[in-house]
């Protein structure tokens, strides 16, 4: 029984198995999916150069269908194999490689040169260069050789009221409406083998004045020569220069950056514009500090000549100046200054006279009729005769202590100077055989220019730049278009006392309101409006009666 069991069983489990079997061959299994095929960097970049010229060959058929020509310049051959291709790729970063290499080799031949320096005169070609605010330079390209030959011309026009007192020829005169030519000033300045400087400045305003004596010579202005970059001293200047004091137009700067048609009454009566001799100056922090120090013959009346006899007439000045504030590329500044100056008095002006050593502080109006005279024995077209006047005091010698203050902020500027001058041993009338007598005078002044532009400063020598401003937009009136300038309008009020015990030369204070219209860095024209008043009868010159000056003048300024 066990054994038929058994193999029922067994014939069973067979079965089974041939049945499961026979199911799976008929349901095969899905195929595995095929490897990718393996392909070479090279052969896929082929591959890719292929394609690309198979697009360039279709490109090329249909310009030719669209032409119905080959198109010039159109390559028909085969476009550029694998190793081609690679150095095409790197070509361009090769060159910019090779360029920034050039640009470094050439950076460090100039860093090199600097500090080996280059051989003086060694490019001698000049070219002409236009710089807006002075005209045409000639220079080499080291700029080693630099040379201008300008000018500046000052057409002045005024007219005059006046109290009838001050009309006597006792007094100041009848002051006569009328025109003249304020300044007529050639130049040439340059600097030479990166050493010397000059300025050769002629002064022709008064060539052809007349009269027995009319003094029609040829004048100076700056007329000097010197060198630059020495160590420790700056520079070193010899001849006919302006003495170093005073900050208001024609004292340090030039006559061409002038706010006002003359400047303040103190300081005509207490300073010099000219000497000749020798000046030093340098400066310090960066050019935040300034000096100038100048030894110099003192003679007034023939100033303008730079020829000079008496023994004994020397004079000293020295300026220092410093920028407490230095803001904006110098939109914003605070400029303070000290001066002083010592001068031997002169004998009389005769020759040959032996007469006491004598000091006289004088004054003219604020605006001038003419030129007018620089000395007693000097006569010019105008009235030379001073608003205010102490007489001849018999004296040793003069200290003048000038103080200066300015601050700019944009289109705003003010400015103030003050001074006291003292006559020592002054002999005058009754008083001590050996005095001092002092006097004192200054200004304060007050500008803004309408159309926003800032005065320029010259950190060089502390004081104003002969290139007054530079307008934003110049003037123009062309095809309908107007350009505005520079529009400033300013005002200044002045003080000078040249009374002290014996000595009564009287007391001016006046108000100068003036509108100056800038062109371009060339030209302006300038409108300006005086009132001077002298009050405190003195008595020198007979005396000096109380009274008043108003006056209305008008400039135009070309300067290249």
């Amino acid at each position: 029984m066990c054994t038929v069991l058994c193999r029922v069983v067994a014939v069973g489990a067979v079965l089974f198995v041939l049945t499961i079997e026979r199911a799976a061959a008929q349901q095969p299994l899905a195929p595995l999916p095929p490897l990718a095929p393996q392909v070479s960097p090279q052969d896929d970049l082929k591959a890719r150069v292929e394609r690309l010229e198979q697009q360039n060959q279709a490109l090329q058929d249909r310009l030719r269908s669209m032409s119905g020509a080959s198109p010039a310049g159109i390559a028909t051959g085969g476009g550029p194999g694998p190793d081609k291709l690679q150095d095409i790729l790197k070509d361009p970063l090769a060159s910019e490689e090779q360029a920034k290499r050039e640009a470094e080799r050439k950076e460090a031949e100039k860093r090199q040169q600097e500090i080996d320096g280059y051989v003086i005169g060694s490019q001698l070609g000049l070219t002409a260069r236009w710089r807006p605010d002075s005209g045409v330079w000639l220079e080499t390209p080291n700029q080693d050789f630099r040379m201008h030959f300008g000018f500046w011309m000052q057409w002045d026009t005024v007219s005059f009221t006046q109290s009838n007192s001050l009309k006597p020829t006792n007094q100041i005169g009848d002051l006569q409406d009328g025109t003249y030519f304020r300044r007529i000033r050639p130049f040439w300045e340059g600097t030479a083998y990166d050493t010397i400087e000059w300025n050769l400045i002629l002064a022709l305003e008064q060539v052809g004045a007349v009269g027995a004596n009319s003094n029609a010579l040829i004048n100076l202005d700056e007329f000097w020569t010197g060198i630059y970059g020495v160590p420790l001293i700056g520079r070193v200047r010899v001849g006919h220069m302006k003495v170093p004091q005073g900050l208001e137009g024609n004292q340090m700067t030039s006559s061409r950056a002038t706010t006002f048609q003359e400047n303040a009454a103190y300081t005509d009566a207490f300073y010099r514009v000219f000497g000749t001799g020798v000046q030093i100056a340098n400066t310090a922090f960066e050019k935040r500090m300034t000096w100038q120090a100048m030894g110099y013959r003192d003679d007034f009346a023939r100033g303008n000549v730079g020829a000079d006899f008496g023994d004994g007439q020397y004079a000293g000045t020295g300026r220092l100046t410093g920028l407490l504030i230095d803001n904006a590329d110098g939109r914003e500044l605070l400029h303070v200054g000290l001066s002083g100056t010592w001068r031997r008095a002169p004998r009389p002006e005769a020759a040959g006279v032996l007469g006491p050593n004598q000091v006289r502080l004088q004054a003219r109006p604020e605006l001038r009729d003419s030129f007018g005279g620089f000395g007693d024995n000097v006569n010019l077209p105008g009235n030379s005769v001073r608003m205010v006047d102490t007489g001849a005091i018999n004296a040793s010698s003069t200290t003048v202590l000038g103080s200066e203050l300015a601050y700019i902020r944009g289109p705003f500027s003010t400015q103030a100077e003050w001074a006291m001058t003292y006559v020592n041993n002054a002999a005058v009338g009754t008083g001590p055989a050996s005095s001092t007598r002092s006097f004192n005078g200054g200004y304060v002044a007050v500008s803004y220019f309408l159309t926003g532009e800032t005065r320029n400063y010259d950190k060089e020598f502390g004081t104003f730049a002969r290139n007054y401003v530079n307008p934003f937009t110049n003037f123009w009136w062309k095809k309908g278009t107007i350009g505005l300038g520079a529009w400033e309008v300013a005002v200044r009020y002045s003080y000078l006392n040249l009374n002290d015990g014996p000595v009564q030369g009287g007391i001016l204070s006046g108000t100068t309101v003036g509108l100056n219209w800038y062109w371009n860095p060339n030209m302006k024209i300038q409108f300006e409006y005086l009132d001077d008043q002298r009050y405190h009868k003195g008595t020198a010159n007979g005396g000096t009666a109380a009274g008043a000056v108003q006056g209305f003048g008008t400039r135009v300024q070309i300067q290249f």
